[in-house]
């Protein structure tokens, strides 16, 4: 069977991903592609002629519907696989409900390409028996998801499909934090997500803490601010995943009318699920935690530079999906080789720490702070304008200017930092463009005064 080629049909009207998908196959695979510009017609589809679908449907007079139905009803052991642009969750979650193996957002790094298709072949092959071969599938997903957000989207997606549930929410509560957050939500408006997280704390809290594996629950059971957000005159089932060490997530799905006789013949499918992919959960967080710790500064505890471009490009792609502003301040102490000089390295050491300190007071969550250098240090602000962050950035200074740093002789010193800041997409293009010019605001501000917060594009009084 290896050596047999795989037999592809890839469905795409866009040229570039079209060649660009055939070249990643051909230089990897043994395949033969046959490629089409729209969905075919599915009695077009010869049974014999192909091994795994890779489409992008989301097309002009796309029949998305009818040709998934009619190929899961004619062709159901041949993987189909979403190649899109698409990030509506609706239409994904809806392809998961006819019955497409996985998916994938255009544009994609190559290695996600082939990790994709390698859970596509392993789907193909899957010799599982019918009862858990949807929870094999859904498995070689989860292992190879390399973020919490990722893990549970997939296992809700994949729960939501099996229940049929059209409304669901994802809460999580981290191990180092002592309240719940929504990860996702699906079928419930974004204009009520934050009322449902001050719901939270007032009212669901408890709830969720007592949540175990699973739990049936009807609507009239809930406090009555959460029924009117999720659904009143329902049914739900609650499920949850993880520990106090580990994290804890609860996904909650809106069952709609249904009774609990029609729940409990899945019920143990859900248990497997959970049992296996609590394991892979475990695993992802051990991973997430050592990468976690390379990333940190020895002496700060900080996000350290090898950790910026990973967590800042992700932070820009979403300020532009959700079109908000990102600011920066680019920090750097005032003559701290004198301090090193007068008093020592362990000294200097001692003050980055409590400097650190001094940040993370001064931060709100989602707030991103690294150790750029020696003595200088970076903070991302999202969704925070040029004028917050200026006042963010005076705030800090007069509480670096105020602490009292002591030598370890007890004699005090005083330290003050200038700080430049910087605004995307007001001043800047890019993150690169960003750091730049908070920098040399901070730059400017050191040459002309120190202890100094200097917007770029302002002039010094």
């Amino acid at each position: 069977m290896a050596d047999q080629a795989i037999r592809v049909l890839l469905i795409d009207n866009n040229r570039l991903f079209n060649d660009l998908i055939s070249k990643i196959l051909s230089e990897n695979y043994n395949v033969q592609i046959e490629k089409r510009d729209a969905l075919p017609q599915t009695d077009r589809i010869d049974t014999e002629a192909f091994d795994i679908i890779l489409a992008d449907p989301f097309q002009k007079d796309s029949r998305i519907e009818d040709f998934l139905l009619e190929v899961r009803t004619l062709y159901p052991r041949i993987p189909i696989v979403f190649v899109t642009e698409c990030r509506d969750a609706e239409k994904i979650i809806e392809g998961f409900r006819l019955g497409i193996t996985d998916y994938l957002l255009k544009p994609f790094q190559e290695d996600e390409f082939k990790r994709m298709f390698q859970r596509a072949v392993l789907a193909f092959h899957s010799k599982q028996t019918p009862g858990l071969e949807g929870i094999f599938q859904v498995c070689q997903q989860l292992n190879l998801c390399r973020s919490i957000q990722r893990f549970f989207y997939i296992l809700t997606l994949y729960v939501t499909k099996l229940a049929t549930s059209k409304r669901a929410a994802v809460f999580f509560k981290s191990s180092d934090k002592g309240e719940y957050q929504i990860l996702h939500t699906m079928g419930i408006p974004k204009t009520q997500e934050a009322t449902l997280q001050n719901l939270i704390d007032q009212d669901l809290t408890d709830f969720l803490e007592s949540v175990g594996t699973h739990v049936l629950i009807e609507a009239k059971r809930l406090p009555l601010p959460v029924q009117k957000i999720l659904g009143e005159k329902a049914l739900y089932l609650f499920l949850s995943l993880g520990n106090e060490k580990m994290g804890k997530g609860v996904v909650g799905l809106n069952l709609g009318n249904r009774s609990r006789d029609f729940v409990v013949p899945w019920l143990p499918k859900i248990e497997e699920l959970l049992k296996e992919s609590g394991i892979i959960f475990s695993n992802l967080t051990d991973f997430l935690k050592a990468r976690e710790s390379a990333l940190k500064d020895d002496v700060t505890g900080l996000y350290n530079m090898r950790s910026f471009q990973l967590l800042v490009e992700t932070e820009f792609e979403e300020a532009n999906r959700k079109h908000y502003p990102v600011s920066a301040l680019f920090m750097d102490i005032d003559d701290f080789k004198r301090v090193n000089d007068s008093h020592g390295h362990l000294v200097g050491s001692e003050i980055l720490r409590e400097i650190a300190q001094i940040l993370r007071h001064n931060m709100r969550r989602g707030e991103l702070i690294f150790r750029y250098g020696g003595d200088e240090f970076v903070v991302i602000l999202p969704a925070t304008n040029l004028e917050q962050a200026k006042r963010i950035g005076e705030r800090i200074r007069l509480n670096i200017a105020r602490h009292r740093f002591r030598a370890r002789e007890g004699e005090e010193i005083h330290i003050t930092v200038s700080i430049g800041v910087a605004s995307y997409p007001d001043q800047t293009r890019n993150l690169e463009e960003l750091l730049k010019v908070a920098d040399e605001a901070m730059y400017r501000g050191k040459k002309a005064t120190k202890n100094v917060v200097y917007v770029a594009g302002e002039t010094l009084a």
